[in-house]
C-alpha cells in the first residue's frame, strides 16, 4: 500500500498519476462498476480507497499505446500539466512501462483521501500550468488619445393611441354618413 494522498475541498485542475500491473484485457472490469450492483464501487474505486469516482474524469491505458509520444509529454501538452512537475518526474514517467491510470481532479468528489493499493502503484500528481500573459503598452499613433462617448441613442417616435383612436373614430363615422345618406 502507497501513502495516503489528502485531496482538499476545491481542488481542480490536478491529475494523479497511478502505474496498473494488470494485463490490458482486464483494464475494463478494473474500471466498471459491478452490474448487479450500479451503486457499488468499481474495483477502481477501492484500490484508491474512495465510495465515489466519476469515470468520465478517469484514463485507464496501456502505456506502450503512447510510448512515442511519452507519458511526460502526454501530461503535459495533451493535458496542460506543469511542465516544471512533471520534469521533476520524468524519469520516473518514463521508466514506466504497464498500465496507467490518470484520475483527474473532477473524478473525485469533496475532500477525500487517496489509499492506492495493489494493483495500483502512485506515479504523481500534477497541476495544470496556468499561464501569466504580461501586458505591454501598446505604440501605436493608433492607439494614442481617448475614446470618445458615443452620443445618446434617441427613442423612436411613440404612437399616440389617443389620436389614433380619436382618427378611427372620425373615419368611421363618415363612413357611417356616407353609406346613411345613400340608402
Amino acid at each position: 500500500m502507497s501513502e495516503a494522498l489528502q485531496v482538499p475541498e476545491g481542488h481542480s485542475r490536478s491529475v494523479w498519476v497511478f502505474g496498473l500491473d494488470l494485463p490490458e484485457s482486464q483494464f475494463d472490469v478494473f474500471q466498471a462498476a459491478p452490474k448487479d450492483t450500479p451503486d457499488a464501487a468499481s474495483p477502481l474505486a477501492k484500490a484508491l480507497g474512495v465510495t465515489a469516482l466519476d469515470r468520465r474524469f478517469v484514463e485507464v491505458f496501456e502505456t506502450d499505446t503512447i510510448e512515442e509520444f511519452g507519458l511526460a509529454r502526454y501530461l503535459c501538452e495533451a493535458n496542460g500539466m506543469s511542465q516544471a512537475q512533471v520534469a521533476a518526474a520524468r524519469t520516473t514517467l518514463d521508466a514506466h512501462s504497464k498500465g496507467t491510470v490518470l484520475v483527474f481532479s473532477r473524478a473525485l468528489s469533496g475532500p477525500v483521501t487517496l489509499t492506492p493499493q495493489a494493483p495500483l502503484t502512485f506515479l504523481g500528481k500534477f497541476d495544470t500550468e496556468f499561464a501569466r500573459h504580461s501586458h505591454t503598452k501598446l505604440d501605436s499613433k493608433a492607439a494614442d488619445g481617448t475614446l470618445v462617448t458615443p452620443a445618446k441613442k434617441t427613442e423612436p417616435p411613440r404612437i399616440r393611441w389617443g389620436w389614433l383612436a380619436a382618427g378611427t373614430a372620425v373615419v368611421m363615422a363618415v363612413l357611417l354618413a356616407i353609406i346613411w345618406a345613400s340608402a
